[in-house]
């Protein structure tokens, strides 16, 4: 992530009071689900109360008229952000003659002990109902890593009142009652898609076969990123905007598409295609002088609002159609810039994104064996019309390795003709037993290419021929 030092917005929706769970007096005695705020933001300022930090809740026990007790109150993960106001404080249906601060309740403290005196000459009940207003300055926070709770107490003496909890005199309490949440307001998601390059293109693998994840021959998806902004709320009170989160500089919030093996060199353009069809709109992509990635700029295609939620496109490739297209796997990516310097919007790292294979043919033998009391060999054939590379990948063991490869274990079978591949010359030492499988990856149409394994003991001359197994098709 980024911080972009010059800016802060925030958003004041305050009246969209819908959003992150309804605005409600709190009932410390049946509380119900919390306001949820976005957890990027910084409430080191104040998270504004507008009706929804105040609480009620029993006064917990009857008090003689004229009688003096204390009410606690006091905040886990935040701090009064104005000095408590006693004209907020209220009981009924009987009253309160008098409500004074007693200890706390300053700007930056997270209690309050408030010394109440009993309506005469009715005192009050148990059940009478404490109102506990907030100032409209609400309250800062800590840490969006956990909730904001409350506790309520009634002490018969101040002293009981002072040491809280553990208090001699506590008479009643409600404790650890959540009245603020926070949840992730911006999330991203990945779906990727396999496409082929095409053997039977002119030249071979230039453009994408089609029907098998490609939207036409020279054009594919790599897979879509979908973004989506929460049902949650801003410092303010308003649902969380996309500008309350990041910037709306150009540039600012970037989508890399990257991996290993990623190579673009054989691509037209690059897009970001919100309408999903890759047919010439979207964000262009940025492809890297290299060719091994290419950066979006997202904010366009973002949705701005929960309202919009949720807002995808599609990462589009277009075949340039001279150069053939690399076998590749790609990475997703994404670096967000907020929009204040105290905002924390997490960037998405590299995650499994598209990948572009070929359609060649691929032979599988499941074993084979180098051992020296035998001739161990495959055979290949060609009815392609054109050379064909190839390349064999070993399958071993658990605990086996090829610790040297051998010199055929690429090459090239020639067009019409017929190769055979000594199994010592696609590996030559194993660390272990000398045994493997091996599959051939071979750049020529899957209906033209055939293979076998032939292994000869040379002492009693016995022979044998096993075929080579197409995947999918034994």
């Amino acid at each position: 992530m980024k911080i972009k030092t010059a800016k802060k917005v925030l958003v004041a929706a305050v009246a969209s009071l819908v959003a992150g769970g309804a605005f409600a007096v709190v009932n410390l005695d049946a509380p119900g689900t919390p306001p949820t705020y976005a957890s990027e933001l910084d409430y080191s300022a104040g998270i504004a109360n507008t009706g929804n930090l105040d609480l009620t809740t029993k006064l917990g026990f009857g008090v003689s008229a004229g009688q003096n007790r204390y009410i606690r109150l006091e905040l886990t993960n935040a701090k009064f952000a104005a000095p408590f106001d006693t004209t907020l404080v209220s009981v009924a249906p009987n009253t309160f003659d008098n409500v004074v601060v007693s200890q706390g309740g300053a700007v930056g403290q997270n209690y309050v002990i408030l010394q109440v005196t009993s309506n005469t000459p009715n005192g009050t009940a148990e059940t009478d109902v404490v109102s506990l207003g907030l100032p409209a300055a609400g309250i800062t926070i800590d840490s969006t890593a956990s909730n904001v709770t409350v506790s309520y107490q009634l002490h018969e003496t101040a002293v009981s009142a002072v040491a809280g909890a553990s208090g001699a005199a506590l008479l009643y309490k409600n404790s650890g009652v959540a009245i603020v949440k926070f949840a992730k307001a911006l999330s991203a998601t990945f779906t990727k898609n396999t496409s082929y390059a095409d053997v039977a293109a002119t030249p071979a693998f230039s453009q994408f076969e089609t029907g098998t994840g490609a939207i036409n021959a020279t054009t594919t998806s790599l897979g879509t990123v979908s973004f989506a902004i929460a049902d949650v709320l801003n410092a303010a009170g308003g649902n969380v905007a996309l500008i309350d989160l990041v910037s709306a500089g150009a540039g600012d919030n970037l989508l890399t598409i990257a991996g290993t093996n990623a190579d673009f060199s054989s691509a037209a353009s690059m897009a970001l295609d919100p309408a999903g069809t890759c047919a010439g709109g979207g964000v262009g992509g940025s492809i890297a002088g290299d060719f091994k990635s290419a950066t979006f700029d997202v904010f366009g295609v973002m949705p701005a609002n929960n309202a919009a939620s949720p807002a995808t496109a599609t990462v589009c490739y277009v075949a340039n159609t001279t150069d053939p297209i690399a076998i590749q796997q790609t990475t997703a990516a994404i670096n967000y810039t907020e929009a204040g310097t105290a905002t924390a919007v997490a960037d998405v790292s590299a995650t499994a994104f598209g990948e572009i294979l070929h359609n060649g043919t691929e032979l599988q033998g499941p074993w084979f064996t180098t051992n020296a009391n035998y001739v161990s060999r495959f055979v290949l054939t060609s009815q392609y019309t054109q050379d064909a590379d190839y390349k064999a990948t070993l399958i071993t063991e658990d605990g086996n390795t090829c610790t040297t490869p051998g010199s055929a274990a690429t090459g090239t079978l020639k067009a019409g003709k017929q190769l055979i591949v000594s199994a010592a010359d696609i590996c030559a030492g194993f660390s272990a037993n000398t045994r493997a499988a091996v599959v051939f990856t071979v750049s020529a149409p899957n209906n033209t290419i055939q293979g076998v394994y032939n292994v000869v003991n040379p002492t009693t001359g016995s022979i044998s021929v096993s075929s080579l197994l197409r995947r999918g098709t034994n």
